[in-house]
């Protein structure tokens, strides 16, 4: 098996899914602050090389911008509800109320 997300290489899926749940050393080097913690989902923003291009990158790249812009929709509409009950109580609502 092959990660997705740092493509190290596994002799099986447990081994694979033990490979999540530990800490990865960036380019080889062990040191504490240069480790990531695998989750084992592929980037989405990773570089795709025109030559590796194919229908479903095509597909998970329209998805991702989908995803995208629901994330800037939902914003956009926090935004506009703070902005609103500020111009009508001449204050911003209190946080988690």
């Amino acid at each position: 098996y092959c990660c997705p997300r740092c493509s190290i290489k596994t002799c099986s899926l447990e081994c694979c899914r033990s490979h999540k749940l530990q800490s990865t050393p960036i380019d080889g080097n062990s040191e504490q602050n240069s480790t990531i913690i695998c989750n084992g989902k592929r980037d989405r923003t990773k570089f795709c090389s025109l030559r590796q291009f194919s229908d479903s990158q095509l597909a998970s790249d329209y998805h991702f911008l989908e995803d995208v812009l629901k994330v800037s929709d939902s914003s956009k509409r926090i935004y506009q509800g703070i902005a609103r009950d500020y111009k009508n109580n001449g204050h911003f609502p209190a946080v988690g109320g």
